[in-house]
């Protein structure tokens, strides 16, 4: 609805900037990727400096040669620019190096621009760690007092799709997937159940005490919370999904909570899935992702959580390797859909095809077909991950696919 509108801005003789912005992000989302390119590309016209702009467009387009980057490097020495204020710059040329097969200098460039953020992080592993295992503790006793999590009641025939894992690791495609079936709707990333929590609590930070608490019960009742202030964003379809990644977090408490909800977890190769979230640029969740060493630490207290939830879930958790969806679709989709209690549809097999908003750091790669070309990409790089590899070991966590 606002496309026109953000059209008719762009098309003043001055159109500013920043509608220019928002309409090449606008048609980023809506799969109008050449589009969105010449938008970033008129920005940098108007705008030779903006970091931003010149970030985004070498995120859509493949570098074939090094003109962007050098661009991007004249750019940092006109301005004589410190390394704390390149950080789009050097994501981007990050970015270009690796589409040109430049891994050591890909590499060196990802390094800098994840040190400069981290940097600017008050943050501590040990505090993630630390709510993970009191979630996983406060779970138990709840589900020790009585709280059921494998129930699944379910006789309306309609109720919602929860889709979960780390970031990067397939949420996004497994959502356009499940959304081109014609009983599945999306609503994309929802704050709503982290949001009544922390409502409930009153409280702009959840401890894992109060989410492990929330799985009992008493004195909470996300079930109305969560239908009431989804209703909005429900279509004709009998399914919605939720697809915010970090619900894993949350899955004790939806599945007590939501007993009609659908649960689906979606892993990837752990290199290939930290190494993903470290050349990501995130406007403010994930902020384990910016160091080597802090990425497999969490990963470890994720992987932790997620065999606390398998043991206590049972079979309302169903679960999708990234790398076997991509590798044999048609057979993943089928199993998945069947475990879903859904009639296959040959639509699932071309999600590229969907037009439907994505509004995800994956927004421009689930226009694309479904691929193996994220599988293993981590090899290039195998070298200077060797300490990734050896602390995820380290932590008993299995490095290979």
């Amino acid at each position: 609805m606002a496309l026109p509108y953000l059209e008719s801005a762009a098309s003043l003789a001055a159109a500013p900037t920043g509608a220019l912005s928002n309409l090449a992000i606008c048609n980023l989302h809506l799969g109008n990727i050449d589009r969105a390119k010449n938008y970033f590309r008129k920005i940098i016209e108007i705008e030779p400096h903006n970091q931003r702009a010149h970030w985004q467009l070498a995120k859509i387009q493949k570098a074939s040669d090094f003109s962007h980057i050098e661009t991007m490097k004249e750019n940092i020495r006109q301005r004589n620019l410190e390394p704390h204020n390149t950080v789009f710059y050097q994501f981007a040329i990050a970015k270009q190096l690796e589409d040109l097969k430049y891994w050591d200098e890909s590499f060196a460039y990802y390094q800098a621009a994840s040190s400069i953020v981290r940097q600017r992080l008050n943050y501590r592993i040990d505090i993630d760690e630390r709510i993970i295992d009191d979630i996983i503790a406060t779970s138990e006793r709840s589900i020790n007092s009585g709280a059921i999590l494998t129930k699944h009641d379910n006789k309306s025939g309609e109720g919602c799709i929860f889709i979960t894992g780390l970031p990067r690791s397939g949420t996004s495609l497994l959502d356009q997937i499940l959304s081109s079936h014609t009983q599945i709707s999306s609503a994309g990333e929802l704050q709503t159940i982290e949001a009544a929590l922390k409502e409930h609590y009153s409280t702009p930070h959840l401890t894992g005490f109060q989410i492990g608490k929330a799985v009992a019960t008493e004195g909470i009742d996300l079930h109305k919370t969560y239908l009431d202030r989804t209703r909005y964003l429900r279509s004709n379809k009998p399914w919605m999904i939720d697809k915010l990644p970090h619900n894993y977090l949350y899955l004790g408490v939806i599945a007590q909570q939501l007993p009609e909800a659908k649960l689906v977890h979606i892993t990837r190769s752990p290199v290939d899935s930290c190494f993903a979230m470290f050349k990501q640029l995130f406007a403010s969740q994930y902020q384990f992702s910016y160091s080597l060493m802090d990425l497999a630490g969490y990963y470890a207290a994720y992987s932790k959580l997620m065999n606390f939830w398998r043991s206590t879930l049972g079979n309302r958790l169903i679960e999708v390797k990234y790398e076997e969806l991509v590798s044999n679709p048609e057979r993943e989709i089928g199993k998945l859909l069947a475990r879903l209690g859904f009639d296959f549809e040959e639509s699932c097999l071309s999600p590229h095809k969907a037009r439907r908003p994505v509004m995800t750091a994956s927004s421009h790669q689930v226009r694309e077909a479904i691929n193996t070309n994220s599988v293993g990409k981590y090899q290039n790089f195998i070298d200077h991950l060797a300490p990734l590899i050896d602390d995820l070991e380290r932590r008993g966590i299995p490095t290979q696919i």
